[in-house]
């Protein structure tokens, strides 16, 4: 086996190995053999990594389509709830409105009730009293 080993090497590389010393020939092969192993080795590395790049390539295919699906659905979806958004505006606005005449008709009745009218008092009870949060806000607590 070892005889084979040096004959490549001497062979390819000008490199005679005599007992455990080496020693460089100069009148072996050429040099340019060596930049062209060289060369040749460079060039099947790159076609390698030419060709495990196209791999990824075709890989990510799938990948690419699922979320392209994936994206299609979630414009879809954006689309049916501004759509809804857009419809619930309308009702939106009118209960605002119907909370603002709510709360004004209370504050009559509140209004009436402070100066003594029975009815006003009837509607609203023994123990009412009006205490909104705060001055911008709408809403009432009871």
């Amino acid at each position: 086996m070892r005889p084979k080993i040096v004959f490549v090497l001497n062979y390819f590389c000008g490199i005679l190995f005599s007992k455990n010393s080496l020693v460089v020939k100069t009148d072996a092969t050429p040099p340019f053999i060596v930049f062209v192993l060289l060369a040749l080795a460079l060039i099947f590395h790159g076609l390698a990594q030419i060709s495990g790049f196209r791999q990824t390539s075709k890989n990510l295919e799938p990948e690419i389509a699922r979320a392209e699906k994936e994206i299609a659905s979630i414009r879809e979806i954006h689309e049916k709830r501004s759509k809804e958004i857009e419809k619930r505006k309308i009702l939106v606005t009118q209960a605002e409105q119907e909370m603002k005449r709510f709360t004004n008709v209370i504050k009559e009745l509140d209004e009436l009730a402070r100066h003594g009218d029975k009815d006003a008092l009837n509607i609203l009870g023994p123990n009412w009293e009006l205490t909104p949060r705060d001055p911008n806000d709408h809403r009432l607590r009871i």
